[in-house]
């Protein structure tokens, strides 16, 4: 072990010195810069998001708008936004469809009935924003990936400490 010592070690030399710092330094930041929006597009791909009463005008009859969401999880409830009534399901249709105007994957209302036609609405459902992982398994996967990131990162650090100072270990 002493030998492992002086072969690392210098007179007046610090073992690793002041590049391994540095090194370990940039990989610390540089991890703590990517795993924090790593957290946070995580909760958008797995998280379910409630919206209550989000006001619309409907379109003509048996035409389509966009809603807010990617994803629809929950029942869906309209109220007329004047009164407060509920809207029978039999005049609307809530589905997830490609979106005309931008092309991706959303939730849209379409009027089926002419009385609904160019009304104010309100609308309440429980939605999977953009980026929503339809799969369940998938969710599960995506939960954990922050995860292995810090362990990435911690694994990283390990290694650099180790492989510079093992000598100090007995290693």
């Amino acid at each position: 072990m002493l030998e492992k010592c002086k072969k690392k070690k210098k007179k007046g030399q610090t073992v690793g010195g002041i590049g391994t710092v540095i090194l370990m330094f940039v990989l610390i930041v540089v991890g703590i810069a990517l795993v924090t929006p790593v957290f946070q597009t995580q909760g958008t791909m797995t998280d379910s998001i409630t919206l209550t009463n989000a006001t619309y005008t409907s379109p003509a009859n048996g035409a389509t708008i966009d809603l807010i969401g990617q994803s629809l999880i929950g029942s869906v409830v309209v109220h007329n936004a004047t009164d407060g009534a509920i809207v029978p399901a039999t005049n609307y249709t809530i589905a997830e469809g490609v979106s005309t105007s931008t092309g991706v994957k959303t939730i849209q209302l379409t009027v089926d009935d002419a009385t609904w036609a160019s009304k104010s609405v309100n609308v309440s459902y429980v939605y999977g924003a953009d980026g929503y992982v339809d799969s369940a398994g998938g969710r599960a996967i995506a939960d954990n990936i922050g995860l292995f990131a810090v362990l990435a990162l911690v694994a990283g650090v390990l290694f650099y400490f180790v492989r510079e100072n093992g000598w100090m270990l007995g290693i």
